[in-house]
């Protein structure tokens, strides 16, 4: 690795950024482009890419890092899922393109948002109809450096919702003169146990109900779900099921529905799965990863594909407050990017 990488790394650790707020992050990384290599830079609503053209043919492959951190308690940031190895990957990946150069057009695009789903649909425009699409990202429990695709569905579509049940208060002394949402709160609850495969899964992420008032009977519900599954027909499907259910249950409660936070199912393309297993000496999953990627959006509007690279069969997992991204691993990375564009 180069020393301005491992540099640049430290710099992005130290400076973790939420989604949509990523300025010192987009300073670094854009500040060590332009410093060490010739790339022309553009810019996109969310987020910008370095471009490399040697030809004149249509279409380009695009390799893609995110940039953002994850948002934990108080609206801190901390680089808890690896993007900021990410991106020391993608920039160590330039310095190869600079100094060895490649036969094919190559556009280099660090994404903001991923972590909130927004940053990949609005870089959709960096795309031209031609060019093919690739990104990584790390995984832990998995041997270090192994490279893994899947031939369709690499991650899982998912989305949250929130159920709000409003009834109508009375004296805890007479609560047939009031309406509770208990009974439908538990119905729900009861039907969330029973999809647990990755087929249809969902998660209780929490319930309100009522307060430490004992004299007055709860009246108002709010549940909290994430939805996931390996298909985004399946994921409507129960995200209707859940919706028809209250509708038949809820009685004289109001009832509304929020859907937060939706991802697509991340769904390769299958020639490009096929240059992962060759160039990269790839495997294959045994089944699709239970979290989601806004990368789902580009491979919906342009071939591609998706891979994860092993972050050590040990390493913390992602998201919690051990995680570190393995400094190692950008070589390893960097390195995939350009056996894929070389």
């Amino acid at each position: 690795m180069d020393e301005c990488i491992h540099e640049l790394f430290l710099a992005l650790h130290s400076s973790p950024e939420c989604s949509g707020k990523e300025t010192e992050t987009k300073r670094l990384i854009t500040g060590f482009m332009n410093r060490h290599t010739s790339m022309a830079y553009h810019e996109v609503p969310g987020g910008f890419y370095y471009e490399q053209r040697v030809n004149d043919l249509s279409g380009s492959i695009v390799l893609r890092a995110d940039y953002d951190a994850v948002t934990i308690d108080e609206g801190k940031a901390m680089h808890l899922c690896g993007h900021d190895g990410h991106s020391a990957a993608l920039c160590q990946c330039a310095l190869r393109i600079e100094r060895e150069g490649t036969e094919k057009n190559v556009k280099l695009l660090f994404q903001s948002s991923e972590e909130n789903g927004q940053g990949a649909r609005n870089c959709l425009e960096a795309l031209d109809d031609d060019d093919i699409i690739y990104g990584q990202h790390n995984l832990p429990g998995f041997p270090f450096g192994k490279v893994f695709t899947a031939m369709d569905t690499f991650a899982c579509a998912s989305c949250g919702l929130i159920l709000r049940l409003k009834g109508k208060s009375s004296h805890a002394a007479y609560p047939e003169l009031g309406i509770s949402p208990s009974g439908t709160v538990a119905e729900i609850l009861q039907l969330c146990d029973a999809y647990k495969t990755l087929d249809q899964m969902i998660t209780v992420i929490g319930v309100r109900m009522g307060e430490e008032t004992f004299g007055v009977m709860a009246h108002e519900a709010e549940i909290y779900l994430t939805l996931r599954s390996k298909t985004d027909e399946k994921l409507l499907q129960l995200k209707k099921e859940i919706i028809d259910l209250i509708d038949r249950k809820k009685g004289e409660l109001e009832f509304s529905c929020l859907e937060v936070d939706y991802y697509p199912a991340t769904v390769n393309h299958p020639e490009q799965v096929q240059e992962i297993l060759k160039k990269l000496d790839g495997g294959l999953l045994k089944e699709p990863m239970r979290w989601s990627e806004d990368f789902a959006y580009y491979l919906q509007d342009h071939q591609g594909a998706f891979f994860g690279i092993g972050a050590g069969e040990d390493h913390a997992g992602l998201h919690t407050s051990e995680y570190c991204y393995p400094e190692g691993l950008i070589d390893i990375t960097a390195d995939c990017f350009y056996n894929l564009v070389k």
